[in-house]
């Protein structure tokens, strides 16, 4: 209960430093809140500097308690921690098409997504998740809230998630739809 999970690369453009600092508008709430974070520290954009450090330095001592950094969790291992989680979180300030979303999804967890990139595109918002400013903490902690404060309408937008993802996300239906627009287009 009241536990959150992140996958990915520990770097700001996936929405690590404003998901952490979602916790300041959490955890006077939700006390037993807390945040794992599974993927590898990466550097920032053109330089060998490592993003981790510069994050956890930011981490004020009120929600330090409320953080574990996992490290590189072996892909294996990733879907567990999903299904433990009451809430996947990944609010990427910038995505391509996000697999790491659509495992989420398929799994038919609780899920708050980003509003950026092709977010509302994987998510449609209110009804196979929750979309969030990637740039606003208290927007992802007023998503985060509203699915710990009415776990039942979560449970029923990961049902509803999964079945989304399965039938249009499916390979067989993408290799259709490929072969499909590829011989409209080469008549």
């Amino acid at each position: 209960k009241h536990s959150l999970f992140f996958a990915g690369s520990i770097i700001e453009k996936k929405g690590i430093r404003q998901l952490v600092q979602s916790l300041n508008y959490l955890v006077d709430e939700f006390p037993d809140v807390h945040l794992y974070i599974a993927g590898r520290d990466a550097n920032l954009p053109g330089t060998n500097t490592p993003y981790r450090p510069i994050l956890e330095n930011e981490i004020n001592e009120k929600i330090k308690p409320h953080i574990t950094f996992l490290g590189v969790v072996p892909n294996l291992e990733i879907a567990s921690h999903i299904e433990q989680a009451e809430i996947c979180c990944y609010p990427s300030h910038m995505e391509a098409m996000p697999l790491a979303w659509l495992e989420v999804l398929a799994m038919g967890k609780s899920f708050v997504g980003s509003k950026s990139g092709p977010g509302p595109e994987i998510v449609l918002d209110n009804i196979t998740g929750l979309l969030a400013d990637p740039h606003d903490p208290i927007d992802i902690a007023e998503k985060i809230k509203f699915l710990f404060d009415n776990p039942d309408i979560g449970i029923e937008m990961g049902k509803t998630a999964r079945e989304r993802i399965c039938n249009e996300f499916d390979i067989d239906t993408i290799v259709k739809e490929n072969i499909d627009f590829y011989s409209k287009i080469s008549t």
